[in-house]
């Protein structure tokens, strides 16, 4: 993992020294700064990384991360404190938009772990391992 957050942040870097450049004009670090975090959470759920910054799934997912971060902002209170007002509005209550941008991030998702080459719908995840100790669970 460390070589892979290695990789993304010299590619960052290079990016921001083209942007800035070279130190002679200011740029806002926040839109360079999400690709490369996505970009290591992908590799770590799917085993690969976007191809680039410009790969529309890419842009696609910062963008729906982004409504939903926006959305839970403006249910926070009202859907944890009242759980139940989803049933009741959930336009009002922001539960519809949340639903809606959670089924597209999982269409996404589901598309690249349709593509695994073992024939597997899900991702490639190590084994569990129980340990043998007599008292597990506590």
């Amino acid at each position: 993992m460390d070589s892979l957050i290695t990789t993304e942040v010299l590619g960052l870097l290079e990016t921001l020294g083209k942007e800035g450049d070279g130190g002679r004009r200011a740029v806002s670090v926040g839109r360079y700064v999400t690709p490369c975090v996505l970009n290591v959470l992908w590799v770590l759920v799917t085993g690969a990384r976007f191809a680039s910054w410009d790969d529309s799934r890419l842009q696609r997912l910062m963008q729906l991360m982004t409504q939903r971060s926006r959305a839970f902002d403006m249910s926070f209170g009202t859907l944890n404190q009242f759980p139940w007002i989803r049933f009741i509005a959930p336009e009002w209550s922001g539960y519809r938009i949340i639903t809606h941008i959670n089924d597209e991030l999982e269409q996404i998702i589901m598309v690249r772990g349709s593509l695994m080459d073992d024939g597997n719908r899900g991702f490639p995840l190590p084994p569990i391992v129980v340990p043998s100790s007599s008292n597990w669970p506590m």
